[in-house]
């Protein structure tokens, strides 16, 4: 009966790389443990929220969606042991939709399976999110936008067929163009979206008109 009369909202688009699914099964573990008068620290509503994603659900994902859900801010983590430190700014970002979202289901499973060829892609993007979260906190915008830039040639440079996305890479070069400090995919890639940082809020805002102009969908 308590499934029953639970309503979910959300504006977050759905297979985005935004961690809509994540966003929802937290939602819902902080809902039904209300209701329930159960008291869970953030770290158990995120556990719990894992377990109904992965293991239920059977979506290849990690922990790290769901604790950044619980987050709320912009927050480093530190990797196995969970700790985390919220820091200081947030960075002027901008999430860029293509119109035709593309299954990441297909592209976690080769990843998955070729541990190899991504060996090279995990170091940079573990390295550069450890330096990318000290770069928030220091609000330095330009360094972050390098390392961005430093994550998406690492992806463009896995050797899997299926990891080839001419699209995406033409729109984070677009949005590096058009005055994005560092663009690159979210989510598992493909050729769904990507995410750039912008020197300041007007810039981001003047760059979100012109691409929303052209038919792309944007998130502030």
């Amino acid at each position: 009966d308590v499934y029953k009369r639970q309503v979910l909202r959300s504006t977050i688009p759905i297979g985005r790389g935004l961690a809509s699914s994540a966003a929802l099964c937290v939602a819902a573990a902080r809902s039904l443990a209300g209701h329930a008068g159960i008291n869970l620290s953030d770290a158990q509503v995120a556990d719990i929220a894992f377990q109904a994603e992965a293991e239920d659900l059977g979506v290849a994902c990690g922990r790290l969606d769901q604790l950044a859900c619980m987050a709320k801010s912009p927050t480093l983590m530190s990797w196995p042991d969970e700790t985390s430190r919220v820091l200081s700014q947030s960075p002027h970002v901008l999430v860029v939709c293509l119109p035709e979202p593309v299954a990441a289901g297909p592209l976690l499973q080769a990843f998955q399976s070729n541990p190899a060829k991504m060996q090279q892609a995990l170091q940079v993007w573990g390295q550069g999110a450890v330096q990318a979260a000290e770069a928030v906190d220091a609000g330095d915008w330009n360094t972050l936008g390098q390392l961005m830039n430093q994550a998406q040639s690492a992806y463009e440079a896995i050797e899997l067929p299926i990891a080839q996305a001419p699209k995406l890479s033409a729109l984070c070069v677009s949005l590096r163009a058009d005055g994005a400090l560092g663009a690159k995919f979210m989510g598992a890639g493909g050729e769904r979206s990507a995410i750039a940082v912008y020197v300041s809020k007007d810039a981001r805002d003047a760059a979100a008109q012109t691409l929303e102009s052209r038919g792309l969908i944007c998130v502030k």
